[in-house]
């Protein structure tokens, strides 16, 4: 970034920030700081440390007038507030194992007594914020575990989730509606969206805010103990795993103490963190220095996105979105943040951050194939224990980066090595989970499935039945090869390359290949979901082909197969040379398609309904192959007479013009 750019950069930015003391709206802050702070107590205890539902019934407002209101809910924290500091006496005093009788039913009571002993750290001002991420999470998680015994699915939206009948039933209403003035719905207290999205500075939240939450899991695992419902009665989902991340993150250096050092650096000196949410980064970096990689991520990622939301409203010139929205309006998240327009005009915060940092975020939080790491970790699916350590390396590599982008250079971090190295990795980083980037390695594994063929061992008959028409020499590759180039207008010097080209070639022309990914029509997006589909049926066909290939070779070499079996393994060879040309055929126009998929969308709809029609027939193509190649059809003459028919329907479209 040249200096004059940064200057403005800079400037721009500090100017949206220079007022923002706090990022919470002023109706949330009421509620938060002010209405719910009282010096009244009202003790709802029962003798075992969990709720009385009796009293909250007594002292919950009646929502029979209108439901729920802003109105509503100042009334109901007001009323509140003196339960909250009644748990706070009582539970601020006592040990987890005084209050852990009924924790067995959210099936990771580990978390919750770490929450506990967060909650006691007085000494670390990010303890709060930490224990009301974990508790909000882990807490979302049991309650859809205890729905599936009414339910066969769980809403994927919490409010939604505690707006359900069936909890209410099983829990008791007045203990629900006490949840929800509390985490439910965007006009309440909301404390599981301020804190995930991250709105809240450390000051902002009380222990007060965590004890009520334990209090309201040990009450809730009462309630169950005396329905009948024990613990083991009770579904508990599968973790998930970011185990899989290791195979794809790994461009990054590694975090040494030193480094970490750095790191702290770029997070003071950078213009684009907030003030009062520095202790966070602080405590961040304290984590993963002690490998606490799950406490670690946890914080990190509410800090990513009220970054990624100072960069939206500096680019977007709209500083009133820096802070927590009411119910009439959205949340600036993620989902905003990263669209390609923001009220029908262009989000300029692709200007300042560049599509390779962008991309960046999408395979991490946003595209479906991919970690999606913030969905997982604060709806609960993932267990602390289970995060690695490479994937935090990976993502507080990208804050560095991120970050340095707003570091004057004239301070002269960034000439540290490490810092170059981080700079130099996210520029370069090309996305892993784009539907693009997933066909390009699933195309890359059936190319080389199908080249392995020709290496699996094959004797020699004496007696290889007719094929007729279908043989190997019947099959001028080329000719149809040119009417694809042709149909697609491909440039002479790639047709020449394309025309005699083996597997091989094939291979090294698509990892040259690299089509842009961020912001693409939708009609691309039909085009990559047919590409991928006919992908993966080609991979079990050649897998089918091979695992064919090395047993009947064994069979054949001890002398087990009848002369039935020796003559469907004859036909079995014989078709295995009209395959492999009637595919190359295919990955040529898989490859074709790739190259040109920035284009297709600018078609006219008659040739994109062509284009369409074309790859339904080799869809349905291999559909087919993949059925007949199974071991339990062997339908080799059927497979030998598919390939005919469907380069037969590639000449039908020779006199057609797409592109």
């Amino acid at each position: 970034m040249m200096m004059e750019d940064w200057k403005e950069t800079e400037f721009s930015l500090e100017r949206k920030h220079v007022a923002c003391t706090s990022c919470l709206s002023e109706y949330v802050k009421k509620l938060l700081c002010e209405v719910s702070i009282t010096d009244q107590f009202f003790d709802a205890f029962t003798s075992y440390y969990t709720l009385e539902q009796n009293h909250m019934k007594m002292i919950l407002p009646d929502l029979s007038d209108g439901g729920f209101t802003e109105a509503w809910f100042e009334d109901a924290v007001h009323k509140i507030s003196p339960v909250l500091n009644h748990v706070h006496f009582v539970y601020s005093q006592v040990s987890f194992c005084d209050i852990d009788m009924w924790m067995e039913w959210t099936h990771y009571k580990k978390v919750f007594l770490e929450c506990f002993k967060l909650l006691k750290d007085s000494e670390n001002s990010c303890s709060v914020p930490l224990a009301l991420l974990l508790l909000t999470a882990y807490l979302e998680r049991a309650l859809g575990n205890v729905l599936l015994l009414k339910r066969n699915q769980v809403p994927a939206m919490l409010k939604d989730l505690l707006a359900t009948e069936e909890l209410k039933n099983i829990f008791g209403h007045e203990n629900i509606l006490f949840l929800q003035i509390l985490i439910g719905s965007p006009i309440s207290l909301n404390l599981r969206n301020i804190t995930w999205h991250g709105f809240v500075a450390p000051p902002e939240v009380s222990s007060r805010h965590g004890y009520i939450l334990l209090a309201i899991v040990q009450s809730f695992g009462e309630k169950l103990e005396k329905s009948g419902l024990k613990p083991e009665h009770i579904p508990c989902r599968s973790w998930l795993t970011f185990q899989q991340t290791e195979t794809w993150i790994n461009c990054f250096p590694e975090i040494t103490d030193s480094s970490i050092r750095i790191a702290e650096e770029v997070f003071r000196k950078t213009t684009i963190l907030l003030p009062q949410m520095l202790p966070y980064w602080k405590e961040i970096l304290s984590c993963f220095r002690n490998q606490k990689y799950g406490q670690c991520l946890v914080l990190l990622l509410p800090q990513i996105e009220n970054c990624l939301r100072n960069i939206f409203v500096a680019a977007n010139d709209c500083p009133e979105r820096i802070v927590t929205a009411e119910a009439t309006m959205l949340y600036t998240t993620f989902d905003e943040i990263f669209s390609e327009f923001v009220h029908g005009k262009i989000n300029k915060t692709r200007n300042i951050l560049g599509d390779t940092y962008i991309e960046l975020f999408l395979d991490l939080l946003v595209y479906p194939e991919g970690p999606r790491v913030r969905d997982r970790l604060s709806h609960g699916e993932v267990l602390l224990e289970d995060i690695p350590h490479h994937l935090v390396n990976h993502i507080l590599n990208i804050s560095v980066a991120i970050c340095c982008k707003f570091v004057c250079p004239s301070t002269g971090i960034l000439q540290e090595i490490y810092v170059k190295d981080v700079i130099t990795a996210a520029s370069n980083y090309k996305p892993k989970f784009h539907p693009l980037s997933i066909l390009k390695g699933k195309f890359f594994q059936a190319i080389n499935k199908v080249m392995k063929w020709k290496n699996c061992p094959i004797p020699d008959l004496n007696d290889p039945p007719n094929s007729g028409e279908t043989t190997d020499k019947s099959l001028d590759v080329t000719q149809y090869v040119q009417v694809i180039c042709n149909l697609y207008s491909v440039d002479d010097d790639i047709k020449k390359d394309l025309v005699h080209c083996g597997f091989q070639t094939l291979s090294n022309i698509l990892k040259k290949l690299q089509p842009e990914t961020l912001y693409r029509p939708r009609y691309e997006g039909e085009i990559t979901t047919l590409l991928r589909q006919i992908v993966s049926h080609i991979i079990i066909a050649a897998d089918q082909v091979s695992d064919g290939l090395q047993i009947c070779y064994y069979q054949w070499c001890k002398k087990k197969m009848r002369s039935r079996q020796r003559l469907t393994y004859s036909r079995f060879l014989c078709s295995v040379p009209v395959l492999t040309r009637s595919l190359q055929v295919v990955f040529i126009t898989i490859l074709v398609n790739f190259m040109y998929i920035n284009k297709l969308s600018s078609l006219e709809k008659k040739t994109q309904h062509h284009v369409t029609r074309l790859l339904k027939s080799i869809l349905k193509y291999t559909e087919n192959l993949e059925i007949m190649t199974n071991a339990t059809k062997n339908r080799w003459e059927e497979c030998c007479y598919l390939s005919k028919e469907l380069l037969e329907s590639i000449s039908c479209f020779s006199q057609k013009q797409f592109l």
